[in-house]
């Protein structure tokens, strides 16, 4: 009985195991895309359009946060919100880029006849969630090794600086980039899924994703980090990258920072916010990253208690220099009285002399 028991259980995990493994996201709408509209979502303008709708979709909902000031989230740096002139000038710049570098490419392609390959079956549930994983771990590195790159002393003063003209980060300033930086970073987030072998399900996903995590990392609101113990990086650790610049590199987890030595816990008071920009906006990668703005309070509370210390001794020396004046005063006062007491007898027998004379 046992035995039949167990054999059927696990004929069933079996059975089950085939059909998740085996099981495709999406089937009959794969199917029916390719072959009503294969042409289009083959184009690479098609994907172009997507990044473009979901960067917009997602600027309009968190510029309407600013504009209401509705927090969902923590506000980062509270109080400060963008301006009318802010917005339009990152929409003016983030339209630049795409009449220059992005639209262009586009047109390049279709010229030259570049066409996404695409699959009769769409990916399984396992193949997606496997390939995701790789291109986030993938493009967390792709995106630290990239972004201090752009932090050595030429390519800031020339290309990254635009970046980081903001010191208190926005939805719109996602996009707020020079057009080399957009090539740098628009290689990453496109050359890794294609590199190994994403299916376009996979990819146009991908897109929406990290489209969200960019615009969430500069919206000003932390999401993310408070939930997840310090791993995740999101917008309160970049926030904090835009406030010290030379630290918190990474985009996805806080670990290759950590390992490098560029990580600074994120500063969420005004006064840490207003030490950090106090620091400066040097562009020259620190040896050690360990808490800068800590050690400074540290610092000054140390120096704090020191001067408190050296007070206190100053009135303690103070308090004894004024004791011992009134004991010296004091002891003043008892020799002259007892002079004065002295002076008495004398002239009581001088009075007494009279008198005797006297009679």
């Amino acid at each position: 009985m046992n035995s039949t028991i167990s054999e059927l259980s696990l004929l069933w995990w079996k059975e089950m195991k085939t059909e998740i493994m085996s099981k495709r996201m999406l089937e009959k709408e794969w199917k029916s895309l390719i072959e009503n509209y294969g042409p289009i979502v083959a184009s690479p303008v098609f994907q172009m359009s997507l990044a473009v709708f979901s960067y917009v979709l997602y600027i309009v909902i968190f510029t309407t946060m600013d504009l209401f000031q509705v927090n969902w989230g923590k506000k980062i740096q509270e109080g400060r919100y963008p301006q009318g002139k802010d917005l339009l000038w990152c929409i003016a710049i983030y339209i630049l880029n795409q009449v220059v570098l992005v639209g262009p490419a586009a047109i390049i392609q279709l010229y030259l006849g570049v066409k996404i390959d695409l699959p009769e079956l769409a990916p399984t549930y396992i193949e997606f969630l496997f390939h995701t994983a790789i291109i986030i771990v993938l493009h967390d590195f792709y995106f630290y090794a990239t972004h201090r790159f752009l932090h050595t002393r030429f390519m800031y003063k020339y290309v990254h600086y635009l970046h980081h003209e903001y010191k208190h980060p926005f939805a719109l300033t996602t996009q707020y980039l020079h057009p080399i930086e957009v090539f740098i970073q628009g290689v990453g987030g496109t050359v890794i899924p294609m590199a190994i072998g994403a299916h376009p399900i996979t990819q146009w996903v991908w897109f929406f994703i990290i489209i969200f995590y960019s615009v969430e990392g500069h919206s000003g609101y932390d999401f993310l980090y408070r939930f997840s113990f310090g791993y995740i990086a999101g917008s309160a650790h970049h926030d904090t990258h835009h406030l010290l610049h030379n630290y918190n590199f990474a985009a996805w987890f806080t670990y290759w920072d950590k390992l490098n030595d560029s990580y600074h816990p994120p500063l969420f008071t005004k006064r840490q916010q207003q030490k950090a920009l106090d620091v400066g906006t040097g562009y020259i990668i620190p040896k050690s990253g360990s808490k800068l703005i800590d050690d400074n309070d540290k610092n000054q509370k140390s120096n704090n208690n020191n001067n408190n210390n050296d007070n206190n001794q100053k009135s303690n020396n103070n308090n004894n220099n004024q004791k011992s004046n009134n004991n010296n005063q004091k002891s003043n006062n008892n020799n002259n009285n007892q002079k004065s007491n002295n002076s008495k007898p004398k002239n009581n027998n001088k009075n007494k002399q009279q008198k005797v004379k006297q009679n």
